[in-house]
């Protein structure tokens, strides 16, 4: 297989690593929240099966958000928990 670490973000304390993974071949992957003292503690935010494009953390690094390749985006709280989930593709009805 061929993982490859996509983005890597460090929240503003320095603390807690958020990472995106992707698989090339098969075009999905997740995201992973790590802390740096400590980093056998690994939680993986449930994200949808597409690659995982984007990740970002709030300002106060309380929530962390992802963009998919499915157009969907989520916020998370630091443990993992998701929050919010929107799609943000406009779906239109195609007449036959």
């Amino acid at each position: 297989m061929s993982w490859q670490c996509m983005s890597l973000l460090v929240r503003r304390d320095g603390h807690l690593v958020a990472l995106e993974t992707c698989n090339v071949l098969l075009r999905e992957g997740d995201a992973k929240l790590v802390e740096t003292e400590d980093a056998k503690k690994v939680i993986t935010l449930e994200c949808d099966q597409t690659a995982v494009r984007d990740i970002v953390f709030d300002p106060m690094g309380e929530y962390v958000a992802t963009a998919s390749a499915s157009g969907m985006a989520r916020v998370f709280e630091i443990n993992g928990t998701r929050v919010y989930e929107e799609s943000l593709i406009e779906k239109t009805d195609v007449a036959t």
